[in-house]
């Protein structure tokens, strides 16, 4: 639809031509720089990531091309890109293998979630796309560690494996699934610089397979 012609969408579809053939001499294809992994060592590479806390601890695997993330209960624990990026249009995507519901205290009921983010300011002004154990999707705005949902809970998926993206051009930001646009939000007054955080909510133990930061050139 026309809400995939939009700069998140343009960067992806760019990247791919340049993987896949070169571009016309008549076409300008903008020059795009890429971060990307897909956790295919054995050990978290330190020149891209590192373990990182917003709250409480918790565990970092590498397993079968997986990166596994659980933490303690009420943490908000994972891992963060090693480099920022700095630019107001970029496309974030992390494809997800699976996220496993955990026995909540205090709820009584198995929940869990896997939260793509991207990071502002060391995480007091973030966003973050959440993907729940039962298929809820909720996209959060953080300004200065107070929290609002953007979404109307009325966002959902089946896919069990899905690739959960964001995407920024100025203030318009885009929330996709799939590479699908499930919300689109202006948000004014984010920084331009930010970093990129993998992490479930306490317990939730989640199974991301890759992950990739697409921006013009960084200069």
């Amino acid at each position: 639809g026309s809400l995939m012609v939009i700069f998140a969408a343009n960067l992806l579809v760019a990247a791919q031509q340049l993987q896949t053939s070169p571009a016309p001499a008549a076409q300008k294809t903008p020059a795009l720089t890429e971060f990307k992994d897909e956790f295919d060592g054995t050990e978290l590479d330190a020149k891209k990531w590192e373990q990182y806390s917003l709250q409480g601890g918790g565990k970092i695997k590498l397993e079968k091309g997986k990166l596994q993330t659980s933490g303690a209960e009420e943490s908000r624990f994972g891992v963060r890109s090693v480099p920022s990026f700095t630019s107001d249009k970029f496309a974030v995507n992390a494809k997800l293998s699976k996220v496993s519901a955990v026995l909540r205290i205090d709820s009584g009921t198995p929940t869990g979630n896997a939260i793509l983010v991207v990071l502002f300011d060391g995480g007091g002004n973030r966003l973050e796309w959440v993907l729940n154990t039962d298929g809820r999707l909720e996209a959060w705005v953080i300004r200065d560690g107070q929290g609002e949902k953007l979404d109307g809970n009325t966002l959902a998926t089946k896919e069990k494996s899905p690739m959960l993206g964001i995407g920024r051009r100025g203030d318009d930001y885009f929330f996709m699934i799939n590479n699908q646009v499930g919300l689109q939000k202006k948000i004014k007054n984010l920084p331009s610089t930010f970093r990129v955080m993998l992490y479930g909510f306490g317990k939730s133990k989640g199974e991301w397979e890759s992950v990739s930061v697409i921006t013009p050139e960084q200069k």
